[in-house]
């Protein structure tokens, strides 16, 4: 099980990789010859002819625009007259054709957007060069080369539609996007800046959050713990464009998830002012709750208090043309009402009660500064430093419904404080018109703190009711038992490429490197959560570890070229991943129940290797730019975080001991108080005792034990890596200029998958039995029949898990199948995006849950069983629709608007069968106690559509000059619709009663200069 040696290396003490001498000569070796970088795939690129369609080389073509730096970029076309500009700003670009004995030709407004390749074509015909041809038309909008599938917003997009101006709001307007946990607000989603920031994770075509990858400047921002989720405030007001990438990533992209790439603004030879403010208050809002909501025990809607925003940015020449700058700085607010949250009336009682007279406040402030410099160090090397500082502070942080099925009351939510610092330098050098070196480096420091809610009641245990589902008293009924929390965290990134670019090739050669570093200390007062079902104590969890420390690091190399055939532009790439994870030397301190320390030496736990193939086919079906056939098959690895070492860290596994608990019963000579909401008993004791009715089926609970691992032929070697394969087709048509159509098929199968086998229990050691599901005509399974299992009491050992593959346990299975249509329309005055996505998700895990029955009741966690018969699942097809877009307007007037269509929130219902109820189904008292259990198939019943839709009213006042002045008005959710966006899922009186429903329509003001 070690991993020790020179063979897969090993981790020191501080958390730093000890690499074998092999791996750093060829990881020096690689770098050096590369030059580490960060490449931009924004390309412009076409063939030169004569006026009787023969080839021309030797053409210089120059692409100009203010968007660089050095002003212009300069290639000359091959023996087949083809050229190729890489590594371009986006922007807007003049491209001009010379060659003596030619006119010269102009080609200008070809607009450039992240990872956009522009094919520009010429014909000279004979005369002078002083003689120039101006070609001015529309800029092209298929993309005829690149098999990649993206969504950019741009200035236009986020200056002008509404928009609660985060990073997720933009990226839910892509068809087919889908939100996962909302943990930084209590609204399901944002709407017109009610959130700060909720730190969202997005998936798209059955992928999932967890593979969201989340670039400043194209190197990784994203957090080590929840991969990809934003931890840092970004304001939109300070980039250019913010790119969502989602299928046929090449080699250079790790993830095959959505990547989002947020790319500044940058200062220009031209000084620049930027402000802009956006603001509304209560008397704004509408009341959008109806009699059947009211009936449902909703009072009061989501109000707003203040919710405001300012922006000032400023950028332009310290030298022109030698060295730019961009600096800006944002104060962001949002306090609201949310609807359905309300301080208790005793917040020291077993049940949680609404005092419906003290609504709760969410409260969200950020503030964040940032500074770009981009400096033409000489006539060949550009270099670029960027940092940004931000802070985020929430008072009842993860109140409401925002931990999964959990309701979490204000008394058990957190004060969140998080600081960020983001420190970027990068550096490109075209070494002639087809070599191009660039390199990245990004290192991201992070502090994030948890302290207890005013109003929390810390020296009691916290609690988890299960029916209705609220966590409430303190944070410890969900937070592993702790009561405060310090997180610091570390995220640094580095890109290498080295490009060489033929008029036909555009050969890639590169490497990244990420190291995410997490450490978590954690307090309490008694280490002790408890569950309530209805009003009656049921279970009582005793707690262990509080502190740990982590990292992971992934080194990928890669080799790609984009060739073009005449038509056909063949992507090939191949992708070399090692993905490492470990944790360092630390010690378990003691704690209430754990009355020993235990040293823990560093270890290695994982040391995958793996390729990854991607493949691509774009046809330029025309021959004219207007029409592009795309085909990919694309292998991606799972983007794991620290996570993957916290699974078998010895710091914190085992630290879970659960006993069934009612305040009523005290087994003989016990000392118990009945009634007094404090469990009775030792829990250090593992057979029944005092109050603690069932024993302790975790016998390593408290010891210096290391009973969990990873399978050494699973967690080193080869192709081990969990992992899917994305299929993709498209058909992309400008029908006429400026309007593009596309229609695209996508299929996703996960390989590759990995399951914790307790090797001292097997099959044998549980018992079957089965349960009715409530006869409940709000229960599509009613009355149906469903096996459970569990523990037999002569089993009760302890545990030796290893998580092993899946394969050797008779095999796993999850895959997708969908459809997107989508349109983008840039016409004069006209922006149009969007479209209409259908999709379904199929599961099997019917042969692990046979081989490993432990695998559908985890034993030390809080998640649901698992009934034998939702083994395999066929999710419905789901639908959505997207769009956004803009009209100008006489008289400098513009209406802008957004559209949303999708499911409404699963349902699920979380039945808890009580230790009684599962003894006279079994015909012996219950080992694990009470168990809760979702009794809907799952993702077969959702609830009613959420649909929204936002407007927005602009005037544009102009300056002399170039200065602007805009007043816009918005409108969101315009029809006030009241769609409920969670129910409640614990299953009693009030299952399915509405938690959390769309805010009502609110009207802000916001205005915007530019000079």
């Amino acid at each position: 099980m070690e991993s020790g040696g020179s063979e897969e290396g090993s981790m020191d003490a501080t958390g730093c990789w000890r690499l074998p001498r092999i791996l750093l000569v060829v990881v020096a070796a690689t770098v050096a010859s590369l030059i580490p970088g960060l490449a931009r795939a924004q390309q412009i690129g076409g063939t030169v002819t004569d006026s009787t369609g023969a080839l021309l080389p030797g053409v210089t073509v120059e692409a100009r625009s203010p968007a660089l730096i050095e002003q212009v970029r300069t290639v000359v076309t091959n023996d087949a007259g083809q050229y190729l500009i890489v590594a371009l700003e986006t922007g807007v670009y003049t491209v001009t054709f010379t060659l003596p004995g030619f006119r010269t030709v102009v080609r200008e407004g070809v607009r450039l957007s992240t990872g956009f390749t522009a094919d520009i074509d010429a014909q000279l015909s004979v005369g002078a060069v002083q003689e120039t041809v101006t070609v001015t038309s529309a800029s092209p909008i298929v993309d005829v080369r690149n098999v990649e599938q993206r969504t950019t917003m741009n200035q236009e997009v986020i200056d002008g539609i509404p928009s609660g101006k985060s990073i997720t709001g933009y990226g839910l307007l892509v068809p087919g996007m889908v939100g996962g946990e909302h943990w930084g607000t209590p609204l399901a989603q944002d709407q017109g800046g009610m959130s700060v920031q909720s730190r969202q994770r997005m998936s798209i075509h059955g992928g999932t959050h967890t593979d969201q990858q989340l670039d400043l400047n194209g190197l990784d921002v994203g957090d080590a713990f929840s991969q990809g989720a934003n931890l840092a405030f970004f304001p939109d007001t300070n980039f250019q464009e913010m790119a969502y990438q989602y299928s046929g990533n090449s080699a250079d992209v790790q993830t095959g998830g959505v990547r989002i790439n947020m790319i500044p603004k940058e200062g220009g030879n031209r000084f620049g002012v930027q402000f802009f403010s956006t603001f509304t208050f209560p008397g704004l809002q509408a009341n959008n709750l109806d009699q059947s909501q009211i009936n449902a025990g909703l009072s009061d809607p989501t109000i707003v208090d203040q919710v405001w925003s300012f922006n000032e940015n400023v950028g332009g020449p310290i030298v022109r043309n030698r060295l730019w700058f961009f600096a800006a700085h944002t104060d962001q607010r949002a306090f609201i009402y949310p609807t359905g949250s309300y301080w208790a009336t005793n917040p020291s009682a077993l049940v949680f009660v609404p005092d419906k007279s003290r609504r709760v406040l969410d409260t969200s402030t950020a503030h964040e500064q940032s500074v770009n410099l981009t400096w033409q160090a000489t006539s060949k090397d550009k270099v670029k430093f960027y940092w940004t500082n931000s802070s985020t502070n929430q008072d009842v942080y993860l109140q409401g419904r925002t931990l999964e099925s959990i309701f979490v009351a204000p008394e058990g939510a957190i004060v969140s404080a998080i600081g960020t610092n983001i420190y970027q330098a990068s550096w490109a050098r075209p070494q002639t018109s087809r070599l191009l070196f660039e390199a990245g480096f990004s290192h991201e420091p992070v502090a994030w703190t948890f302290d207890p809610a005013v109003g929390s009641i810390t020296s009691l245990p916290g609690i988890l009711q299960l029916s209705p589902t609220i966590a409430t008293r303190n944070m410890s009924g969900w937070l592993s038992g702790a009561t405060s929390r310090i997180s610091p965290k570390e995220i640094q990134s580095t890109h290498a490429s080295a490009a060489y670019v033929t008029g036909s090739h555009n050969f890639k050669f590169g490497g990244d490197w990420l190291r995410q570093w997490t450490q978590v200390l954690q307090k309490s007062e008694n280490w002790t959560s408890l569950w309530v079902l209805g009003s009656s104590p049921i279970t009582a969890i005793f707690w262990g570890s509080s502190e740990e420390t982590e990292s992971t690091t992934g080194l990928g190399l890669y080799a790609q070229d984009q060739w073009k055939l005449k038509r056909m532009t063949i992507n090939a790439g191949l992708r070399y991943e090692n993905w490492r994870a470990g944790y360092p030397d630390q010690v378990r301190p003691v704690t209430t129940w754990v009355t020993q320390e235990f040293a823990i030496p560093a270890k290695t736990v994982t040391n995958w290797k793996d390729l990854f193939p991607r493949l691509g086919f774009v046809y330029d079906v025309s021959g004219d730019s207007r029409t592009a056939l795309k085909v990919s098959a694309s292998r991606y690895g799972k983007r794991d975080g620290t996570t993957l070492a916290a699974a078998v860290n010895p710091a914190i596994v085992n630290r879970e001991m659960r006993r069934t608990w009612n305040d009523r019963t005290c087994l003989p000579g016990g000392a118990c108080i009945a009634g007094d909401g404090i469990p009775q008993g030792n829990p250090l004791n593992p057979a029944p005792n005092g109050e603690l009715l069932s024993p302790n089926t975790n016998l390593a609970f408290g010891q210096p034990i290391i009973n969990r691992f990873y399978d050494p032929a699973w967690a080193f070697g080869w192709g081990n890596r969990s992992a899917n394969w994305e299929y993709a087709g498209s058909v992309e048509r400008e029908v006429i200029t400026g309007v593009s159509l596309n229609f695209g098929y996508f299929h996703r199968q996960y390989v590759n998958f990995s399951v914790p086998d307790d090797r001292a229990l097997g099959p044998a050691d549980f018992d079957q039995f089965t349960v009715t599901v409530p006869d409940d005509p709000r229960l599509p399974s009613a009355g149906r029949k469903i096996t459970l299992v569990d523990l037999k009491p002569t089993s009760i050992r302890l545990g030796d898990v290893v998580t092993t593959s899946a394969n050797n346990l008779g095999g796993q299975h999850r895959s997708w199948n969908g459809i997107d249509f989508t349109a983008d329309a840039r016409l004069r005055g006209l922006l149009l995006q969007g479209g209409l996505s259908w999709g379904s998700l199929s599961t099997d895990n019917c042969q692990v849950l046979a081989s490993v029955p432990e695998a559908g009741y985890p034993t030390n966690t809080a998640a649901d069983a698992v009934p034998l018969e939702y083994c395999k699942t066929a999710q419905n097809w789901l639908t959505q629709i997207k769009l956004l877009g803009s009209y100008a307007l006489p008289r400098d007037f513009l209406v802008a608007g957004t559209f949303q269509n999708q499911p409404g929130p699963q349902r699920i219902a979380r039945v808890t069968y009580t230790a009684a109820q599962i003894a006279a189904a079994l015909g012996r008292p219950s080992t694990q106690g009470a168990q809760t259990v979702n009794v809907v198939d799952p993702g077969t019943n959702f609830g009613d559509r959420f649909n929204q839709f936002d407007l927005r009213f602009t005037k544009l006042f102009r300056f002399k000059g170039s200065g602007r002045f805009r007043a816009m008005f918005d409108l969101y959710n315009l029809f006030n619709a009241n769609s409920a966006t969670f129910e409640e899922v614990g299953y009693g009186t009030t299952y399915l009663y509405p938690q959390v429903i769309m805010p009502g329509r609110l009207a802000k003001f916001a205005f915007q200069i530019d000079y």
